[in-house]
């Protein structure tokens, strides 16, 4: 699929009724999507998105179904959209917000503030279902048939992982993913913006109808990773989700960085995120402390 400013030229100026004048590559994140910021002759911007495979298709045809079926000001305003062979989606320009965060105590209200809002979102009985990604939820299972690959990682001794596992495994299995909430499945700094007095998700492709206390328990890790508070300080609730995020992350910082299409930036930022996660489970489930570095 062609993505480039000469080739989505044409369309921008088709969709909008507006010549493009300035392109500027987007690189945060980790979609394989193309991502431009694009001035306009008569002084506007807007944020572009194209597909440049089938995946990154089908994850764009995902986020404009929720911005057909989500009203909120939490969604950027989606300008123009084109279907086909490559999806092109132009959203508002949102570059000028707060994308950086100390993960100040207020940082951490507003964010709340702002998962509380998708809690109550309640999305269609057809729109995909949180239970579509239960295969994923397997992180201890598979370490448990395969435990090497985890202990690499130096988290936690054998003797430790061979004494929890058996809960871990219990509890990942007892997770609750049903429900009726809009669910981004992806909250973490990268796709978070402060904007006035707007806080908007961005990258709405792996959204799900379920329960949301996963997006809650799935944004923490990152927060302490970030220089925020620990997981634990903030909550002990949902102890089987909390056990099944350290389990997703068990399950994949180790495995070849060319196995994801993000490469070893994915593999560190799970890497990452376990280190908090991994402590967070066990203090949930009342399990010793992990003893690794």
């Amino acid at each position: 699929m062609t993505h480039d400013p000469e080739t989505l030229a044409p369309r921008i100026r088709r969709l909008t009724g507006r010549e493009p004048r300035s392109w500027r590559a987007v690189h945060r994140g980790y979609t394989a999507a193309a991502r431009y910021v694009v001035g306009f002759a008569d002084g506007s911007s807007a944020f572009v998105k194209a597909a440049v495979d089938g995946q990154t298709a089908a994850w764009l045809r995902m986020e404009q179904r929720v911005y057909d079926q989500v009203d909120g000001d939490f969604v950027p305003r989606r300008i123009a959209w084109e279907d086909g062979d490559a999806p092109l989606m132009l959203l508002e320009d949102l570059s000028n917000g707060i994308w950086t965060f100390a993960w100040s105590p207020d940082d951490i209200a507003r964010t709340r503030r702002l998962l509380d809002r998708l809690a109550t979102t309640v999305l269609p009985a057809d729109f995909p279902p949180l239970g579509d990604h239960a295969d994923e939820f397997q992180g201890w299972r598979s370490v448990a048939g395969d435990p090497a690959g985890f202990l690499s990682l130096g988290l936690a001794s054998a003797d430790w992982l061979s004494s929890a596992l058996p809960l871990l495994v219990e509890a990942e299995q007892a997770i609750r993913l049903d429900g009726t909430a809009l669910v981004h499945m992806d909250v973490r700094s990268d796709n978070l913006c402060f904007h006035g007095e707007r806080t908007l998700l961005v990258d709405w492709n792996w959204a799900r109808r379920g329960n949301p206390a996963y997006d809650q328990v799935f944004w923490l890790p990152t927060v302490h990773m970030e220089g925020g508070p620990a997981p634990w300080d903030i909550t002990l609730a949902e102890p089987e989700i909390i056990a099944a995020a350290a389990g997703y992350f068990a399950g994949r910082a180790h495995l070849p960085p060319d196995a994801h299409p993000a490469g070893p930036a994915i593999r560190t930022l799970q890497r990452r995120q376990l280190e908090s996660a991994l402590p967070w489970a066990a203090r949930a489930l009342g399990l010793p402390l992990p003893d690794g570095r």
